[in-house]
């Protein structure tokens, strides 16, 4: 329960109680006081005085409870009335005059926050526009040529690898090897068929 809604805690249900308790005990010895005025004898005449002085004492301690009751119950209704008439409400006030200030901050920022982007808004309907106009002046083709001509190195590419014939010289050693078996072979042949050597001759 909130502090500003919950009763106020003070000292009057004590102070009630203690009158009750107060009011019982001096009934009950003014009960005894009178039962004994009743029935008292020659010789009891100092216990009804005693008893007497003892309800009495019991009234006067009662009204003093009384009293301490009632003062103590006025203060706490002024109080509670101050409480939940005054202070709650000026509390409760001062919260509503924050919040509505706050209201008030708000709703300013927010028409500021128009305004700015109202003056803004042709300034960025323009670049829009702008935006617009050269998306639509893009050509790809003559960009990507442009590029090219940028970064070309004017070089010539290479032209075709000529093809190394490595079996030429091989084809020649077989070819000279040949050439001399064959006039081994045919001096050997001679030799053969030439009868008129000297050495056939001798």
């Amino acid at each position: 329960m909130s502090s500003l809604t919950r009763p106020l805690s003070t000292g009057t249900p004590e102070s009630k109680r203690r009158f009750e308790r107060d009011c019982k005990e001096a009934e009950r010895a003014q009960h005894i006081s009178d039962r004994i005025e009743l029935d008292k004898a020659d010789g009891e005449k100092r216990c009804s005085l005693k008893a007497r002085q003892t309800a009495q004492q019991k009234q006067q301690a009662a009204e003093e409870s009384r009293k301490d009751y009632v003062t103590i119950l006025n203060q706490f209704n002024k109080d509670q009335h101050q409480h939940y008439r005054t202070l709650v409400p000026v509390i409760y006030q001062r919260i509503q005059d924050m919040e509505e200030r706050r209201i008030e901050r708000i709703a300013e920022a927010m028409r500021l926050s128009a305004e700015s982007e109202r003056k803004v808004l042709p300034v960025a309907s323009r670049c829009l526009d702008a935006m617009m106009d050269a998306a639509e002046s893009i050509q790809p083709r003559k960009d990507t040529g442009h590029v090219v001509e940028v970064y070309k190195s004017g070089f010539d590419p290479p032209g075709d690898i000529e093809f190394e014939d490595y079996s030429a010289t091989m084809r020649r050693s077989i070819s000279e090897s040949s050439y001399l078996d064959n006039r081994a072979e045919g001096r050997r042949q001679s030799r053969k068929l030439w009868p008129f050597l000297r050495k056939n001759k001798i």
